[in-house]
């Protein structure tokens, strides 16, 4: 898992679904486990979180007319589940530190970034798939000694996880989320306008990097991916 390590400690504490809306939050730290969180970006499950994205997008347009140069990181909740290179092509200026995804199959969760979105995606994608041929063959080594009843199951649970094998790629639409640091407000107001963004999730007050920050994107429903 070296994606979770070096320079941010990832600890994925849940998933909540409310609406339109699910969350994994998502705490990034530089130092030991006992540091406080330094802030939270993205909605809170509840009856207020359209109004957080409408609040979020007023707040974004006055900084960026405010002071346009300023550097800030952002939280990028995407509108649809998207390819690499389709997310690749929507990042803004800045350094993209990490993505959010949902592999077919599992749950969703953050991925560091060192090189590139492919290269992360690639290599999850590989982590994924190994551990599913494990389970296919320890289920097949007690297939021949199972009872009846048992291989039937076995069996149907073998052709699941060989399925989930085919399905999981690199190159999946599966990311739905960006998280940008060293950015300006003017170029993450240019971005919210783009109709591939849902939100662009700025501090207030806006700070360059996101180093201890708890996130919450926002993961599109079925129908929007």
């Amino acid at each position: 898992m070296s994606q979770f390590l070096h320079r941010w400690r990832w600890l994925i504490f849940g998933v909540a679904a409310v609406g339109l809306i699910v969350a994994v939050i998502v705490t990034m730290r530089s130092g030991s486990s006992g540091r406080k969180v330094a802030g939270v970006l993205g909605p809170t499950p509840g009856p207020d979180s359209a109004g957080h994205i409408a609040a979020q997008k007023a707040y974004l347009e006055r900084s960026a007319q405010s002071d346009a140069g300023a550097s800030s990181g952002a939280l990028i909740s995407l509108a649809r589940m998207m390819r690499p290179s389709e997310a690749e092509g929507l990042r803004p200026s800045g350094d993209l530190t990490a993505i959010f995804v949902r592999f077919p199959g599992n749950n969703p969760e953050a991925l560091k970034i060192t090189t590139s979105i492919n290269d992360a995606m690639s290599a999850r994608a590989n982590e994924l798939r190994g551990v599913i041929e494990a389970e296919i063959k320890g289920l097949q080594k007690e297939l021949p000694t199972a009872s009846a009843g048992d291989k039937a199951n076995i069996s149907k649970q073998i052709a699941q996880r060989q399925l989930s094998v085919v399905s999981i790629n690199g190159n999946c639409a599966c990311v739905y989320a960006l998280v940008v640091e060293n950015s300006t407000l003017g170029a993450l107001e240019k971005e919210q306008a783009k109709p591939e963004v849902r939100l662009v999730d700025v501090p207030d007050p806006p700070v360059a990097t996101l180093q201890g920050w708890q996130l919450t994107p926002i993961l599109p429903t079925a129908r929007e991916a």
